[in-house]
């Protein structure tokens, strides 16, 4: 299992995972429950009228909090925006509520993106119990 693989069975197992961003100065955080594997890499997407897209655009530097019990994963890196067609519709067609969303008739699109220079740790209330690369 590699370690992207890793952490998306940590995410999977989650459910709900929080996503935190900086917007100038403020720390911001939410709910996220989308993820993928696209060619052995983990995959986010956010909607481009959103302020979290804004802020990512604007400082791509991420950190995600997935709870395991009484630990959880912290994940920081990079964002790096790409553009597939064939992912996107295919990731319209897998979830019909991003589909209903995100289209032509609703004007609403979709980025996805992967968090390059990766590194994940899993960590207890008293310490850092393991740290690994994620690409």
């Amino acid at each position: 299992m590699t370690n992207a693989e890793r952490v998306a069975e940590i995410l999977k197992k989650a459910g709900t995972f929080y996503f935190l961003s900086s917007d100038g100065d403020q720390a911001r955080g939410r709910p996220f429950s989308y993820f993928a594997m696209r060619n052995g890499r983990l995959v986010f997407g956010t909607g481009t009228h959103k302020k979290v897209f804004q802020q990512i655009e604007a400082n791509p530097k991420v950190e995600i909090l997935a709870p395991m019990g009484a630990k959880f994963l912290r994940y920081d890196g990079e964002i790096e925006f790409f553009e597939d067609e064939d992912f996107r519709k295919r990731t319209m067609e897998e979830n019909p509520f991003m589909g209903k969303l995100y289209n032509e008739v609703s004007g609403l699109k979709i980025q996805f993106f992967h968090i390059r220079n990766g590194h994940a740790e899993i960590v207890s209330a008293m310490s850092t119990d393991e740290e690994f690369d994620v690409e």
